[in-house]
């Protein structure tokens, strides 16, 4: 008598439950991120990215490293001092960019710096 009440119940339970982890799950989504937010901040909505590059760059003569999340294998994310200065759409631009900043002498002053 009591597994027909216990069955019941997760029978009507775990839509419940499925629903909820779903929503929370669709709650966060990149189109929510927003420039100057903080990286804690950009976690809460957008979730984990994708992945984030293994370079970092910096532009001469400053302190504040850049770094590059990438979310939905199109969007980057761009963290100066952890906070959001750009959402580039682009990904094929910011690629080019990127290549241009190997070499030493760019026009940007930009180093990259490899790594963690």
């Amino acid at each position: 008598m009591y597994i027909k009440y216990l069955y019941s119940l997760l029978l009507f339970c775990s839509p419940v439950l499925l629903f909820a982890q779903q929503a929370e799950e669709e709650r966060k989504h990149i189109g929510r991120a927003k420039i100057g937010m903080s990286e804690n901040e950009l976690l809460k909505v957008a979730g984990d990215p994708e992945r984030k590059e293994r370079f970092k760059t910096i532009k001469m003569g400053l302190s504040d490293t850049t770094c590059y999340w990438l979310y939905q294998n199109e969007i980057t994310v761009i963290l100066r001092n952890h906070n959001i200065e750009k959402i580039e759409r682009d990904r094929n631009g910011l690629l080019l960019k990127i290549q241009e900043w190997a070499d030493p002498k760019n026009k940007d002053g930009i180093k990259l710096i490899y790594g963690k």
